[in-house]
């Protein structure tokens, strides 16, 4: 992906097409300029290298990296050009299969052309000999009746010719013979006849020589014809006393033969009349295969410009599997941030507790403190259960419920939600602890999809519920799992959690710091195009790490941060394959104020996004991004009366994740990642998550994720035609 072909099969069939029209071409221009085969030849070099240039322009407009908007106006205008270019070459391509109809008729006219310029001089011949006979004869006939010829001639009385007016005949008949039949006359007609003699071999409209030759054969008759004539028209002035002129006088009939015939020759040649069928049939065949490079060079995929107009993308045509048609979070203008109850909004003593337990690590001994020193009570705490069920985590309830804080009756009575979840307490975390966190390069050809986010931002319950969402069938048709894959044994143990009818599951615990996992799918749409992916789930810590990198807090820096981060450099930097990436942005809803190691989503997120640019990752390998805002269902715990939900989502973004926001739509826009722009979050839930441990899977938000995955991923299909479609990009 994202090659420009260069000898592909594609341009080999291309050129080859090319020369066989150049070929065609110049016969059909040369018989259209009646021989000229210098004049042919340089317009059919000027179409050809034309034709050329166009086949590799469109190719690489198609496949340009950048400035997509652009470049695709230009395809706009030299693809239509191009075509009528093609038509115009059509022309002279199709008069030749014209002529060639003609071949017959043509041939036959030329050899009779040729038969007549050779029997010229035999006519001449005939009518030399023809006219020096009847020359002798007249003097003869005039020196035996007696008539004195005014030249020197006499008869004597009784009739006879005397010796010397023999000699005197013969001279003058020898001086006839000699201006008639000249001793170079046989070399001249040996010459003649053998040269039209080789002219005439192999005659057919594909000797492109022959109309040069017809055009030689003319010259030379016409030479010839001309010499015959001035030999003819010169009398001697006692053959005119002797002979009339018109039995003097050389009809040349073969010379008018040959001249006609070559006439018709060149005639039929130039003649121009609407294509026939077989030069629509070849045609067909040769110039769409100029278009054949443009047709097999895949357009970049970080464009989302298209020769018609709108978004490239490969969505199904039947409405009950569009891959548009995803929940996302409209973002308002962010100098007019609107400003309703959220933004006036003055915290109560609740909403402080509340937001000082979710921030905390050790939520027990907060739960203590806000006891003992803000006076909050077990009441307080249990209406703030009520409200918001994954306020506290599944150990730190038990810890309430074994230490006395509140019993179970007192909680389920509070939240009747949390009744089918009070019997796991106690349950222990479920540790994914794959064999391989290392990953040294990705193989196979496929759409990588990276899951970006800080620690315990709902990474890993996303992707898992993701997989899920995939194997149910609703949105992609089938799922195969590749087990070829660094990440196959992280995957199995994703899917043994996820997937299934279980009534509720345990949540995976913390991934290791370490941990980065490349899992290898083939999804399958319902136009039954497969789609080859691979899901990246990036350590959380890795951008803290580039945080602590670049400020330099050493302090914080473990052999495990730097193993991830070598994992980042081998398969986005040092080791990076052609394929086509897309990155996920994880936001944690209802963590903005929550601090890891002493910094908040926002500066690990921008950090880590500014770290992706300055590598280079985002402006030559990323062709779109997402952010998804996990725990969406979180927002209906803390929005207002009568508060527009998307309202409330876009101010709490730019009000938390201003900087990282910010610093996303200017690369987008630098890079031309999703069309310049920078796409809606998307919101996203896992379930009914219940204490923090405990969810109900429901895949409603994750169907959205998988829709992207398959809108934004490169799909083959397995037919015939997409084989041999592959073929000819090799």
């Amino acid at each position: 992906m994202n090659k420009k072909l260069k000898f592909a099969y594609g341009y080999v069939l291309a050129f080859a097409s090319l020369m066989i029209i150049g070929y065609v071409m110049f016969m059909g221009l040369t018989y259209l300029t009646g021989g000229d085969m210098m004049r042919a030849a340089i317009v059919t070099g000027v179409f050809v290298i034309l034709l050329a240039l166009g086949c590799i322009s469109l190719q690489r407009v198609k496949a340009t990296a950048d400035h997509f908007k652009r470049n695709v106006g230009i395809e706009r205008v030299l693809l239509p050009l191009y075509a009528v270019f093609c038509v115009v070459a059509f022309v002279p391509f199709s008069h030749f299969w014209t002529v060639r109809a003609h071949n017959d008729e043509i041939v036959s006219a030329f050899q009779e052309a040729v038969t007549a310029s050779k029997t010229m001089f035999d006519e001449y011949d005939d009518y030399a000999r023809q006219r020096i006979d009847a020359y002798r004869s007249s003097l003869k006939k005039s020196l035996r009746s007696g008539k004195q010829a005014s030249r020197g001639f006499k008869a004597n009385t009784l009739g006879k010719v005397s010796g010397s007016d023999t000699i005197m005949l013969n001279n003058m008949v020898r001086t006839l013979q000699l201006q008639l039949l000249p001793a170079e006359n046989d070399s001249v007609r040996s010459e003649a006849t053998e040269w039209l003699s080789k002219a005439e071999e192999g005659s057919s409209v594909w000797n492109v020589f022959l109309l040069g030759n017809i055009r030689k054969i003319q010259q030379a008759v016409d030479t010839w014809h001309q010499t015959m004539e001035r030999a003819a028209g010169s009398v001697l002035s006692n053959e005119e006393l002797q002979q009339d002129e018109e039995a003097t006088a050389y009809k040349g009939t073969q010379y008018l033969t040959a001249a006609d015939k070559l006439s018709q020759v060149s005639a039929r040649c130039q003649k121009m009349q609407f294509p026939l069928p077989l030069a629509w049939l070849i045609g067909l065949v040769c110039f769409p295969l100029l278009f054949l490079p443009y047709l097999i060079q895949e357009r970049h995929t970080k464009s989302r410009e298209t020769l018609l107009g709108g978004i490239g993308q490969q969505t199904p045509s039947d409405t009950d599997h569009d891959y548009d048609n995803v929940h996302h979070i409209v973002l308002y203008n962010e100098v007019s941030i609107p400003k309703g109850k959220a933004g006036m909004h003055t915290l109560t003593k609740h909403e402080q507790w509340r937001d000082q337990l979710s921030e905390s690590d050790d939520q027990y001994q907060m739960i203590q403190t806000l006891t003992e020193e803000e006076g909050m009570t077990p009441d307080d705490l249990l209406q703030l259960l009520h409200q918001d069920c994954n306020l506290l985590d599944a150990a730190t309830v038990k810890q309430c419920i074994d230490s006395g804080v509140f019993s179970t009756e007192q909680l389920i009575q509070a939240n009747k939600f949390v009744d089918g979840f009070v019997d796991m307490l106690g349950t222990p975390m479920r540790d994914v602890l794959p064999t391989d966190k290392h990953i040294e390069s990705l193989d196979g050809v496929s759409t990588e999809f990276y899951f970006w986010g800080i620690p315990s931002s709902g990474k890993t319950c996303a992707i898992g519920v993701v997989i899920n969402a995939a194997q149910e069938g609703s949105v992609a048709e089938s799922v195969k799992v590749l087990g070829d894959c660094q990440g196959y044994d992280y995957l199995s143990e994703l899917m043994s959690i996820f997937t299934g009818n279980r009534e509720c599951c345990v949540l995976p615990g913390r991934t290791p710091v370490d941990a980065n996992f490349a899992m290898r799918l083939n999804m399958t749409d319902y136009k039954g195009l497969v789609h080859p992916v691979t899901l990246i789930d990036m350590a959380g810590e890795l951008f803290c790490y580039l945080y602590w990198k670049e400020n330099q807090l050493t302090q914080h820096f473990t052999r495990q941060h730097e193993k991830a981060f070598e994992s980042f450099n081998n398969i986005l930097v040092g080791n990076k394959t052609n394929s086509r990436k897309f990155h996920f942005f994880i936001i944690e809803y209802g963590a903005e104020k929550k601090k890891y190691k002493g910094q908040t989503q926002d500066e690990y997120l921008t950090c880590g996004l500014r770290h992706l640019e300055e590598s280079g990752v985002l402006r030559d390998a990323t062709d779109g991004i997402c952010i998804i805002v996990t725990k969406y269902d979180h927002v209906f715990t803390r929005i207002q009366e009568g508060e527009d939900i998307n309202n409330h989502l876009s101010d709490f973004l730019y009000r938390n994740y201003g900087g990282f926001l910010t610093l996303l739509r200017q690369y987008c826009k630098k890079y031309e990642i999703a069309g310049g722009f920078m796409p809606d979050p998307v919101p996203f839930c896992i379930g009914e998550v219940c204490f923090k441990n405990y969810c109900r899977i429901s895949t409603e938000y994750a169907k959205d994720i998988v829709k992207i995955i398959l809108r934004e991923s490169k799909g083959f299909s397995k037919g015939r035609l997409a084989r041999l479609e592959a073929h000819l990009r090799q």
